[in-house]
């Protein structure tokens, strides 16, 4: 019966909901992101389309909504991307890009920048859809077009995001000093500790560097970041600027990443057992919390904690957490050192598609 309810084959009624809340933890009720990769694969040939075409006008076959309209569309797109609703974005992204491109190419002065403003965030809606469903090529393409809108919108804060996003790109391969050296080309001299807004984005630079940093083996350069950005963070609360989550908890969110990247198994650990993302933080990164969690807790033989991390990871962002790699890697890990795996283990892997 579980293995129909995962594969959506049979319906998750209420007693056995309850049954399940009563043994694992509260399953969640939305859609968990088991259809979540075939109705991305269909949207994914039209984003591309809107992506091509930029630069070119398109003739709408409709009225033209109002900026502020798809300023509260744009709103919601950036909440349901912190959140991992990525099949709402896939339905939402290309017709906010067409509109906003609309705008953004026809229009002057303070409409046309604010129509560059938000299309920024509605291409960094996109590189999400991609980047998590393995399009690493239009990831990579939606940040280039991130940078080029966020430099059209005179917005200092919006180009300092643009950054951040692209620094990504170095996250793989041989190049993550190149991505060091380019936050450091591009991030600007400590602003007043008034503008919360800009040391927001200056601490969110300090976290993606550390991260940067621990990848190109600099423990030493990756811990002088992630203390800025924790000092950055003792002014700043956390919340959701100009797109991106920063605050004390996203700086402890990293401070665990970086753990788990140079390998300090025992500091992992530690931290992921002394604090729980609180529910105020966008549950992406919640999830992102857990997930590194399973990873330290596996590494360190604690295979129920393990399990029950990868549960909370689920719970906070389906959507994310069935397509993180990463979670493969320790579901795999998991059963291979599992004579018998329990019940959740065999759920999870059933979930993921894990072989």
């Amino acid at each position: 019966l579980l293995r129909k309810i995962e594969r959506s084959s049979r319906s998750l009624t209420p007693g056995v909901r309850a049954a399940l809340d009563a043994v694992l933890a509260p399953v969640p009720a939305s859609d968990d992101g088991a259809a979540a990769p075939e109705r991305i694969a269909a949207a994914l040939p039209q984003l591309r389309e809107v992506m091509d075409a930029y630069d070119i006008p398109p003739d709408l076959p409709y009225p033209m909504r109002p900026l502020t309209e798809l300023r509260r569309l744009t709103s919601s797109a950036t909440a349901w991307r912190l959140s991992s609703q990525y099949v709402k974005l896939a339905g939402l992204v290309p017709g906010l890009i067409t509109d906003l491109t609309v705008i953004a190419l026809n229009s002057a002065g303070h409409e046309q920048e604010q129509a560059f403003g938000l299309l920024a965030l509605a291409y960094r809606a996109a590189d999400a859809i991609a980047d998590k469903h393995g399009r690493h090529d239009m990831s990579g393409r939606a940040t280039e077009l991130i940078r080029w809108a966020a430099a059209r919108s005179a917005d200092p804060h919006l180009e300092m995001m643009s950054t951040y996003v692209r620094a990504e790109l170095f996250f793989s391969g041989q190049h993550a000093r190149s991505g060091l050296r380019m936050i450091d080309s591009v991030t600007p001299p400590p602003p007043p500790a008034s503008d919360v807004p800009l040391l927001a984005m200056r601490g969110a630079l300090c976290m993606r560097a550390a991260v940067l940093a621990a990848r190109s083996g600099m423990p030493d350069e990756a811990a002088d970041r992630i203390a800025e950005a924790q000092a950055i963070a003792r002014q700043v609360p956390d919340g959701v600027y100009h797109g991106t989550a920063f605050g004390p908890g996203s700086v402890r969110v990293h401070e665990l990443a970086l753990a788990v990247e140079t390998g300090d198994v025992a500091r992992a650990v530690e931290l992921a057992s002394r604090w729980q993302p609180p529910s105020a933080l966008p549950a992406e990164r919640r999830s992102h919390f857990h997930i590194e969690a399973a990873r330290a807790y596996s590494w360190a033989g604690k295979r129920d904690q393990a399990v029950a991390s990868l549960w909370q990871a689920r719970l906070a962002a389906p959507q994310h957490t069935r397509c993180n790699p990463a979670v493969a890697e320790s579901v795999g890990v998991l059963i291979r050192g599992c004579r018998k795996p329990p019940l959740p283990l065999i759920q999870l892997a059933t979930w993921i598609g894990h072989p």
